[in-house]
């Protein structure tokens, strides 16, 4: 019941964030943002799912990139992409 919440929270986050871009009303906030920042939020966001599966996300050797970006749409899009990866 759980994990179906969460399911379908991110999939009306999703779509209310599609609604957003659309009219121009999602403010996006850019600046330098530690790739490894956003990688280790969002593998840590997965790591449970990773667990019960068994899977490991490793981290990259010595990624130390400054990224400008909006930080949390990063991270939001990263938790995405890893999360359809280890389903």
């Amino acid at each position: 019941i759980s994990s179906e919440t969460d399911r379908l929270r991110r999939l009306t986050n999703t779509l209310l964030d599609i609604e957003r871009l659309e009219d121009g009303s999602m403010k996006v906030e850019t600046g330098p943002v530690p790739s490894r920042l956003i990688f280790n939020t969002s593998r840590e966001a997965v790591m449970a799912q990773c667990k019960r599966k068994k899977i490991e996300i490793i981290e990259p050797a010595a990624n130390e990139a400054m990224l400008n970006c909006d930080q949390d749409r990063s991270i939001q899009v990263l938790i995405n992409l890893l999360s359809n990866a280890v389903k």
